[in-house]
């Protein structure tokens, strides 16, 4: 088992840049301080692209003016059946108190994160994110070389409780993606997502 826990002071300061869109977020220079507490733990049997194991990180961050805190949650895991791998994973952002700055939120969009929606689309408080996959292995670098070639299809659902790019979307959003990836001995990860396979369904509450 590979882990590490760390605790500490954290200063930040981000700088918002809006590239389409409404202007909803801050273009000032965003700044938050405050104590870190973080868990990572990682069995996985591969760095980029696992067949088997699984990992889970957690963190836990209290803003120094005692207006907001933020919960961060990510858990992964797949196990390896001759030449399937079957997998899930579930992430969780938000807080207990206080409402989240825009630099803090939690994000929804882009692959194998609600991929029916663009990169980080979906912003908001109290994001939740769970998908289920099943990817065939077609074939596997020579002998002593680590890599496979894989084509899979993920099951997704997510939700934004309390939304802000774009507010309508405060039900059960869902999506379905076919895709083919690779990992090569190098460690070099390359994936291809193609639009016309990939579909999204939401449930729009006013």
């Amino acid at each position: 088992m590979v882990g590490q826990a760390r605790l500490g002071w954290r200063e930040a300061r981000h700088q918002l840049e809006i590239e389409t869109g409404l202007p909803l977020l801050p273009v000032d220079v965003l700044s938050s301080s405050g104590p870190l507490l973080s868990i990572e733990i990682d069995r996985r049997d591969q760095l980029h692209i696992s067949a088997s194991g699984w990992s889970a990180r957690a963190s836990w961050f209290e803003s120094a003016n005692g207006n907001y805190n933020k919960l961060a949650l990510d858990m992964d895991g797949s196990v390896q059946v001759k030449d399937w791998v079957i997998g899930a994973r579930g992430t969780y952002t938000g807080s207990t108190f206080g409402r989240l700055p825009p630099q803090e939120m939690g994000r929804l969009g882009g692959f194998m994160n609600l991929s029916g929606f663009s990169t980080d689309q979906l912003m908001g408080n109290k994001v939740s994110y769970g998908h289920i996959r099943a990817e065939r292995i077609l074939g596997r670098m020579p002998l002593g070389v680590r890599g496979d070639l894989r084509v899979g299809v993920a099951l997704e659902a997510g939700k934004v409780g309390v939304p802000l790019s774009e507010p309508q979307r405060t039900g059960l959003l869902s999506s379905v993606l076919v895709y083919g990836r690779r990992i090569r001995w190098l460690g070099t990860l390359r994936q291809w997502v193609s639009q016309c396979l990939c579909f999204h369904r939401d449930t729009l509450n006013a």
